[in-house]
Order: C-alpha cells, then structure tokens, then sequence
C-alpha cells in the first residue's frame, strides 16, 4: 500500500463498510430472537388456552388404589386407638383425657335359689343348743347367690363337719362347668341385694345414725347379672375408679373369666353412691393371738355388736340371738371369697369361749344349698354349710374385709379419695 490521501481514504472507507455490515447482522439476530420469542409465547398461549381439568380416574385400578388407601387410613386410626386405650389402662394419661364408657344396661340376675337365707339361718340358730351358752348377732335379710356347677360332695361334708372346714366340691357330674371364677360377683350381689331389702323391713336404722340412705334406687332396684356387673367395672374404670386394679387386669373384665377382690367389689359400690372401705389383715406373728384370723373374727364381732340394741361392746356376757343392723361384711382370702352374716361367741363351760364366723359360701352351689336347706329342715348337720371356727381360718395369713356403710354418706370432702380403692373414707 502506497501511503496517501487515497489510502487514508480508501482505509476509512473500509472501516466503514465493515461496521455497516456488523450492524446488519447485529439487526438480523434480533430480529430472529424476536419471532423466536413471539412463536414461543404464542405456543405457550395456545397450550394454557387448551388446558382442562383431568377427569377422575373411575378404572378398576384406581378405584383398587383407592380401596387400599382408605384400609390403611383405617388400620392406622385403629393402631392409633388401642395404644391410647393400652396407656389409659396403664395410668399413662391424664383423668381428664380418659374416654369414658357409656354407662351399662343392666340386666337382671335370675332368683336367687334363697332371697333371705338369713332367715333360715336364724331359724336353725334359736333352735340350737349350744345358742342358750352364746352370743349370736345376725344380719338383716340377704339372698343367697351361687355359683353355677359348685356344690359338695357327700364325703367331704362329712369329713368338714366336725373341723368346721369348707369342704372341697366334689368331682363328678355336680362339678363339670363350675364357674370358680365368679365367687367375687355372687358376694357382691348379695350385698347388692341385703342393701336392697334394706328399705323394706323395719331393722334398717342403726341407733347411732340420724338417717337412712335411699337405697331402693340401687342398680335400677334389682341385682344385675354378672355379665353387667363386668360391664358396669369396665364402666367405672374408663371414669378414673382404682386404676392400678384396672391395670393389674388388664383394663377390662367383660366377657372373660377373671377373678375380682375387695378393691373391684369397692368400685362397683362406690361408682353408685354406697359408701365403703376395704380392711385388710396381716399375720403379726405366730401365736394365736397376733394371727389374721383372730383379728378377723374379732372385728366381725365389733361390727355386728355396733348394730345390736342388745348387744353391745359392755354387755360382755350377753346370750342369745340378737339381730343386727349392720350389713354383711364380704370376706376375701387367697383363692376364694364368701359373705359374712353374723357371728357366734359360744362361752365353754371351762371357761373360755370358741369363735365361729357364719358366713354364706356361693361355692356351695345349688345342690350345696339344698343340703344346707334340707339340714335346717331336719334341724341337725346345718352347721358344717354355715359355720366357721377359728382353726381352719388360721390356714391363711392374710385376709380382706369389704365394709358397707350404707347409713353413712359420700361427702364432697371426700371425692378426692372415692376412686382409690384402697383409700379409707
């Protein structure tokens, strides 16, 4: 290149032509970004446009889908329920938050085989011999309830007679089907169905009580059946009532065979307004004197003694048959449990005296009562069914009291303490 006008300007000639030809292609990449852009909004446009709603699914296969769903929402709920309801059984929530049960329809106990076996008692007792050198204090009227498929053999009676013992029931025919787990249930009817009586007979008040509780309403006035005192528990337990004994059985009682004590028997009882405590007894020692028994029967003679115009604690040396106001005391031990009527101090003529406790056993059975009823009739071997001496008593170590107080009232003071079971009020 020749240095010159002419190249300097045929050189800014050049430059020029050059940023002519950058701003064409710089204008033709816009302008092709441009329709770029305007095809893809309009396909966007035509898309959102065309958008409708999915219609469900109605395939068998959807609908299995959904089937399943809807059983694991389920068996997730139900999970859910039975570790809440394990908890509650456990104490492991709080009172308020336990659900409770509706209360239970009540379902009358067929007739009892007895409704005042007192009355043949007593009967047998102003007959006797020995009645004229004792001190006999009996319960007002009370029904006698058994136990289905219990009842003696002829050879254990015989060989309890002169012990004082109750005798075994006896295997066979008479012992297939024993419900040996209800004796709790069949004493507890009976102090249902004494505290029923009681309003219909003139020996209800006790000289020292300034009233008597309306008692007719209780349980609906009837005695309920077994199947409804276990749902009527049940009831009483999911409310906050004794809830270590709820959970020592498991959280429930209906429909199965589980035994129940003193603290069960003292929620049915309390869950309807009946004001009681349970009294327990310890082996002290290993004299006569320091035995549970001999506490027992002690303090069965100071509770019917209370409720005797004619025999009272001074009257040392009372004789005769005395009626009592106060209610039966239902009497539990290891394995079995019976009602307590009324007791005999029998005075020895070397002195001294011997104790019976006379008690209403439901493992008697039918054909036991019979016997028992047949006895009385014939006015001799009654006492082996009823009667229990001190001796046989001191094979157990411990023993428990349920002690009905029905002329007595649950106060507001009290409510604290009413579902504790083992609580005194």
């Amino acid at each position: 290149k020749v240095p010159g006008e002419a190249g300097v300007g045929t050189g800014v000639m050049l430059i020029e032509v050059v940023d002519e030809e950058g701003d064409a292609d710089a204008a033709f990449a816009r302008r092709l970004q441009q329709e770029e852009d305007a095809a893809a909004a309009a396909s966007v446009s035509r898309a959102i446009g065309s958008f409708r709603p999915r219609a469900p699914d109605t395939s068998e296969d959807a609908a299995l889908a959904r089937l399943l769903q809807q059983e694991e929402d389920e068996r997730g709920a139900a999970v859910a329920q039975r570790k809440r309801l394990r908890e509650e059984a456990q104490g492991a929530l709080p009172e308020l938050s336990r659900p409770r049960l509706a209360p239970a329809e009540l379902s009358p106990q067929e007739a009892p085989l007895s409704t005042d076996a007192v009355a043949i008692l007593s009967r047998c007792i102003s007959r006797a011999v020995d009645t004229q050198r004792s001190e006999v204090l009996l319960c007002g009227p009370t029904p006698f309830f058994h136990q289905h498929g219990g009842g003696w053999s002829e050879r254990a009676s015989r060989g309890a007679a002169s012990s004082g013992a109750k005798a075994v029931p006896g295997v066979g025919a008479d012992d297939e089907g024993w419900d040996r787990w209800s004796c709790g249930y069949r004493n507890v009817q009976m102090l249902i169905g004494h505290l029923l009586l009681r309003d219909r007979g003139s020996n209800v008040k006790d000289s020292g009580s300034s009233r008597v509780a309306p008692l007719s309403g209780l349980f609906g006035g009837f005695v309920p059946d077994v199947a409804s005192l276990q749902a009527e528990l049940d009831r009483l337990w999911s409310c906050g009532f004794d809830p270590e004994g709820c959970q020592q059985l498991g959280g429930f009682v209906s429909g199965s065979q589980k035994w129940i004590g003193t603290s069960e028997a003292c929620v049915l009882l309390r869950g309807h307004g009946v004001l009681c405590n349970v009294i327990s007894f310890r082996q002290n020692g290993a004299d006569s004197d320091g035995s549970a028994a001999a506490e027992v029967v002690e303090y069965a003679l100071r509770h019917f003694r209370g409720g005797s115009s004619r025999a009272s604690s001074s009257c040392a040396e009372a004789r005769g048959l005395f009626p009592s106001c106060r209610p039966p005391l239902y009497l539990q031990h290891d394995g079995h449990s019976r009602t307590v009527v009324g007791v005999q101090r029998r005075h020895e003529r070397g002195g001294g005296h011997t104790d019976f406790l006379l008690v209403l056993d439901p493992g008697l059975g039918k054909s036991g009562f019979e016997r028992f009823a047949g006895a009385a009739q014939a006015g001799r071997g009654w006492e082996r069914f009823i009667k229990r001496s001190l001796g046989p008593l001191r094979r157990k170590a411990e023993y428990e009291f349920l002690v009905v107080e029905p002329d007595r009232s649950i106060g507001p003071s009290q409510n604290a303490d009413l579902r504790c079971a083992l609580r005194r009020l």
